[in-house]
């Protein structure tokens, strides 16, 4: 996932499109994290979309299936 992310990053800074995701590597959820984050995204639950997961709590989570988003109204 952050390979994908780090070359999506001229697009992603540019049309900032909502990504829908999956994620197993709970080791390498807080470096996808910060990527995203670093493209001003929040992430989400695809299961709560209306909360949105800070660093700790993504990468705790249970779930695979998230939103990374820059429009809350889309969540």
């Amino acid at each position: 996932e952050t390979s994908v992310i780090k070359g999506a990053s001229t697009l992603l800074s540019q049309s900032t499109p909502d990504i829908i995701f999956e994620s197993n590597d709970g080791a390498r959820r807080s470096e996808l994290h910060a990527l995203l984050a670093g493209q001003g995204y929040v992430v989400r639950d695809l299961r709560q979309p209306e909360t949105a997961l800070d660093a700790e709590r993504f990468a705790g989570s249970p779930s695979s299936n998230f939103l990374a988003t820059v429009n809350p109204v889309s969540a």
